[in-house]
């Protein structure tokens, strides 16, 4: 007799598989799937090893982008900008506190006036998109109102070292993003529909000796995350001092709180769902025959989902 979803409740929860596991599970339900010519699993097999390296890529190119900008390109640009305007700001303080009764001092606190209003941090320790504004308006006020004095007080060389490098500032800002946390959301959410359905396919297999071996692999994996969950749960329990959390995958642990909130949302609709098909089964006959009754005023209607059940299994490997 074919399995149930329960039967296999206490084995693995497919949906929380990392792309890694996924893949190699579906490799060694093809590799049983093949033999026996089933070429309907063998095309969600395919379907689901291609979300998860879909997922894969968008994953490593989200963290490419976040590299690039925050954590890479941008920071280092703006530690450069940074590190230039520190010395400006050393070289026109000792020129001004020094020799503030000569011209050049005075005009040194003129440009200390110009690039520091608010002291260094003030110029430097501010957003981004702030600073870059405000440097561009900085440099060209400099150039215009005092074109001799950076030669004349030293500073010429940082100077034009920060006007080289503000549109490359500029541009490091104007990436656009390649990947939002949504869609990555999205593509983690779609690998597990993809493996639930050749979970759901195997289990649909009247064949227990088949249905057995085919999910061995899966099995397998499920097996290994258990592990890999009890070792990360003792480490963190080891280092924190404090007791054991609740299982999570390691590919999971990494996610960033906007696809997690995604990932959430769309656990909770599925929970609603489900609930609802239980509350309509668990109807008395009539009541649900009375459900089923269409209104007097009859009105076009969308076609229903297909309830979560293992007859609707062939029409999913059609994606």
């Amino acid at each position: 007799m074919s399995a149930t979803l329960s039967e296999y409740d206490n084995v693995f929860d497919v949906r929380r598989f990392p792309p890694g596991h996924a893949i190699q599970a579906c490799d060694g339900v093809e590799r049983r799937a093949r033999p026996l010519g089933l070429a309907g699993l063998i095309r969600l097999i395919i379907v689901a090893k291609a979300a998860a390296m879909h997922y894969i890529e968008r994953r490593a190119r989200r963290q490419l982008q976040r590299a690039v900008r925050g954590d890479g390109r941008t920071r280092g640009i703006d530690g450069r900008v940074d590190a230039n305007f520190g010395q400006m700001h050393d070289t026109l303080r000792r020129e001004s506190a020094t020799y503030g009764d000569t011209p050049d001092g005075k005009l040194a606190g003129e440009l200390m006036e110009v690039l520091f209003p608010k002291g260094l941090a003030g110029t430097t320790q501010i957003p981004y998109e702030e600073q870059v504004a405000l440097n561009e308006y900085q440099v060209a006020l400099v150039r215009e109102k005092f074109p001799d004095a950076p030669a004349r007080l030293g500073i010429e060389r940082p100077l034009g070292r920060i006007e080289a490098l503000l549109p490359e500032y500029r541009d490091s800002l104007e990436l656009p993003d390649q990947v939002s946390a949504i869609e990555l959301g999205e593509a983690y959410a779609d690998l597990q529909v993809k493996l639930l359905r050749v979970v759901a396919w195997i289990m649909a297999i009247e064949d227990d000796e088949a249905r057995v071996s085919l999910m061995e692999p899966v099995h397998a994996q499920a097996q290994r995350l258990a592990a890999a969950y009890a070792a990360r749960r003792r480490a963190r329990s080891t280092s924190e001092g404090g007791p054991m959390t609740d299982d999570v995958p390691p590919d999971e642990l990494d996610l960033e709180p906007e696809v997690r909130a995604a990932l959430d949302a769309a656990a909770e609709a599925e929970a609603r769902v489900q609930a609802e098909a239980q509350q309509a089964e668990a109807r008395p006959p009539a009541q649900q025959a009375e459900a089923q009754q269409p209104a007097q005023a009859p009105q076009a209607q969308a076609p229903e989902a297909d309830p979560p059940t293992l007859i609707a299994i062939p029409a999913l490997g059609r994606d």
